[in-house]
């Protein structure tokens, strides 16, 4: 400690708050029709604003109560809400009622030791902190009106930091927004109007004169349904891709899983995927999402989606992938599908969408102007991330300058 540092003792948590660790009740006894006591059973219970139970219990085990703090213990370690009613605790969680500090206080002193907390965590399969590492956490002790102060100091930048947040999250928003802009003019002739000189003028069917309508099946070479079995999984092999790796306009190979040279040529018995082709979505939780092939990588394809394959003498492939993802593409989908219990698309839905079809040389225009637009955009998004970053390092920052004691107050 140096000299401008307080002199604090150091007391434990076990000392400070009465600590008790969660307990997963009767698996038998669980539902999520909202019956007995709210189950909080680790961090997919915790969101933004503090805890969300999705289960309950008719036997619980260990409880806790209104205003005790609930410490995610297992997996995702570090976590920490107040409770704002009474819930059983699962094995994933341990409960803490403060005694000689202040709940505020001790929530915010576990928040500056997440990260530590995460680090001292044991465990193969889910790393978790035990009762004895948890129980002799060490935990300074101001005097009391110091913790008051440091509450007070704590509780006023860190909510300077959460508005903070709260704009950022807008950008991502509006990023969004000014993307399907940006397709809804592609579509409609606006986004390359300067190429014609009867830009002014459009067909009575909202699209220039000198474009047309086609069938979506007419445009393409192939479009194939996917196999509608579960691949079997293999540790390593061929990339299968799943509708988890699709983004819009996108391919997200960074979690991926494999299959056997075997089933890699079984599934892609009607057509092989190739660089440029479209996969497409057709039912689950992201419907409708389209994206391309990557170069220089060799997959197939899993559950729950299709491979298009555009005629080059007739649609850009990377058009056509726009125009699946685009606001009236997407409406028409929702038209289609609302209000099913299961809602997906078949192929004759896909090949009947009608296609609004630029001359080629405006084709290529249409993309490169999408592809510079859509460069910027993600790099506004890319700045508000680095931002948000750099949000949470300021606060981390704080609570461990709190806690040593350098906080000005």
């Amino acid at each position: 400690m140096n000299a401008t540092q307080p002199r604090w003792n150091v007391s434990t948590v076990a000392d400070v708050a009465r600590l008790e660790m969660g307990q997963s009740p009767d698996g038998q006894a669980t539902n999520t029709n909202g019956k007995g006591t709210p189950l909080i059973g680790g961090a997919a219970d915790y969101d933004d604003r503090g805890i969300e139970a999705s289960r309950y219990t008719t036997q619980p085990t260990k409880i806790c109560r209104e205003g005790d703090l609930i410490l995610c213990i297992r997996a995702t370690i570090g976590k920490v809400a107040v409770a704002d009613k009474a819930y059983c605790l699962g094995r994933g969680v341990a409960g803490l009622r403060p005694s000689k500090v202040t709940s505020d206080f001790l929530r915010h002193f576990l928040n500056s030791q997440a990260k530590a907390m995460d680090e001292a965590g044991t465990g193969t399969t889910f790393r978790q902190i035990d009762k004895k590492t948890l129980s002799s956490w060490p935990i300074p002790l101001p005097e009391p009106k110091e913790q008051d102060r440091i509450v007070a100091k704590l509780d006023s930048l860190l909510e300077r930091s959460k508005n903070a947040r709260k704009e950022l999250a807008r950008i991502s928003g509006l990023v969004e927004r000014y993307k399907q802009a940006v397709l809804e003019s592609a579509f409609n002739g606006r986004l390359t109007a300067h190429m014609r000189e009867d830009h002014a003028e459009t067909c009575i069917d909202s699209i220039p004169k000198t474009w047309t309508w086609s069938r979506l099946g007419d445009l393409c070479e192939a479009i194939v349904d996917c196999p509608h079995s579960t691949p079997e999984w293999t540790e390593h092999g061929e990339i299968c891709i799943r509708t988890t790796n699709f983004k819009p306009g996108m391919l997200d190979l960074t979690k991926v899983r494999y299959v056997s040279w075997e089933t890699y040529h079984k599934r892609n018995a009607r057509l092989t995927p190739q660089v440029g082709d479209v996969v497409y979505s057709r039912e689950g939780g992201i419907l409708g999402i389209a994206c391309q092939i990557p170069d220089r990588v060799k997959l197939c394809l899993g559950q729950r989606m299709m491979l298009m394959r555009s005629n080059p003498s007739s649609y850009s492939s990377a058009l056509l992938m726009y125009f699946l993802n685009s606001p009236s593409t997407l409406a028409t989908v929702r038209k289609m599908t609302g209000g099913t219990a299961s809602p997906h698309l078949n192929i004759g839905d896909v090949k009947n969408f009608r296609v609004p079809v630029p001359p080629l040389e405006e084709q290529v225009q249409i993309v490169t102007i999408i592809q510079r637009l859509f460069t910027a955009a993600d790099k506004t998004e890319l700045h508000r991330k680095k931002a948000a970053n750099l949000i949470d390092r300021l606060d981390e920052a704080t609570l461990a300058k709190a806690f040593r004691g350098e906080l000005r107050v």
